[in-house]
């Protein structure tokens, strides 16, 4: 999104990356910073909820993956008779 800036140039590309995606980075951050803290295994044996919402953020895991993979094969592969 920032090498071809339709706008604003390359300084308004450059901005409006860094304000994008600096923020999901800093908080990604210090969430792995401090999971010790809250996400150990004795607080998610006692709270259900989160044992639920770590399971369910693995299972997503599993699937992008395996979406990306089927993706690449798709592309990498072409016509349906060269996949076997």
């Amino acid at each position: 999104f920032w090498k071809r800036p339709t706008k604003k140039g390359v300084l308004g590309g450059l901005l409006s990356g860094i304000l994008f995606q600096y923020p999901g980075a800093f908080m990604m951050t210090i969430l792995g910073l401090t999971a010790h803290l809250w996400a150990s295994e004795e607080v998610i044996a006692e709270n259900d909820w989160l044992a639920g919402l770590v399971g369910g953020f693995s299972a997503s895991g599993v699937a992008l993956v395996a979406s990306a993979a089927i993706g690449l094969w798709n592309k990498a592969c072409g016509p349906a008779d060269a996949k076997v």
